[in-house]
């Protein structure tokens, strides 16, 4: 089996430690190749390993920032290979003479997705980034190139060029696709009724199963068009269950580092509880 994932950065040469009881490798068994294509930080997506060990995979073709592709060493007792594509928006961001463009309709990427057994995407984390975090320069939506728009009305076209793609070029028979839900910030302590600024300093979870802000505009954009695919695309929903892990950010465990990380995850168990949920959708 071959998978495909799109990471937003991860270091070339990176070592991956997998835990058995993560993901039962198993279930992916003679299955060549299975693509994750995902949107975020490194330590948003993992995939674990099975049979009882623990296995250690490695990135063997460098591809941040001078390549797109990384290839994990083959799962030798299962027969999988996992590959790691880098694509931040999943649509192109196309380098012309006015500078960077990000193009809400071309997914000119997608070629090097096909023929997967397993594709699971992710984006949003960077749909937000202004000023120098920002990889593009301009954002064009047809024929209208602008220095800048509403980046919710840009994710959610291109997250529809997306759905385009997967229903023009994906057969369900071969290929199963994923969609990990959108990976929420605490940096407005409002949002869980608390006094705080932001996450630094939390150290418990949320009691209850409901988070008092509410789900964020980008899970409804999600739900919205996966609901309108034709191809069957499967939600792993990890969006509620992560906005109650107030306590899973880096800035509390950081030590002297500066700035504060309230957007990516640092803690065992939920990133664990993710791929639980990926575990389950693949044998059902």
């Amino acid at each position: 089996m071959e998978i495909l994932t799109s990471g937003g950065w991860w270091s070339c040469g990176l070592r991956l430690d997998f835990k058995a009881q993560s993901l039962r490798m198993e279930i992916l068994a003679g299955s060549p190749m299975v693509y994750l294509v995902a949107g975020r930080g490194g330590d948003d997506f993992v995939v674990g390993g099975g049979g009882g060990e623990d296995f250690v995979v490695e990135i063997f073709e460098n591809f941040w920032p001078s390549c797109d592709l990384g290839i994990f060493n083959r799962v030798q007792d299962y027969g999988v290979t996992l590959f790691l594509y880098h694509s931040t928006y999943l649509v192109d961001i196309v380098r012309q003479d006015i500078g960077r463009v990000l193009k809400l309709d071309s997914i000119q990427s997608g070629n090097a997705w096909k023929g997967m057994d397993v594709l699971i995407f992710n984006t949003w984390h960077w749909w937000t980034h202004e000023g120098n975090s920002q990889p593009w320069d301009y954002v064009q939506d047809g024929s209208t190139i602008s220095k800048d728009m509403n980046r919710l009305l840009a994710f959610s076209k291109g997250l529809t060029t997306w759905a385009n793609w997967v229903d023009l070029n994906v057969n369900p028979s071969q290929t199963k696709v994923f969609f990990q839900g959108i990976s929420p910030t605490h940096y407005q302590g409002k949002d869980w009724n608390s006094s705080s600024k932001n996450c630094k300093g939390e150290e418990q979870p949320l009691p209850g199963s409901t988070y008092p802000a509410g789900m964020p505009p980008a899970a409804t954009v999600v739900t919205k068009v996966l609901n309108g695919m034709k191809k069957p695309a499967y939600l792993l929903d990890i969006t509620t269950l992560s906005q109650l892990r107030i306590d899973a950010h880096p800035s509390t465990y950081s030590g002297e580092q500066s700035g504060v990380d309230c957007s990516h995850w640092c803690l065992p168990g939920l990133p664990d509880t993710w791929n639980q949920l990926l575990y389950a959708a693949l044998i059902m």
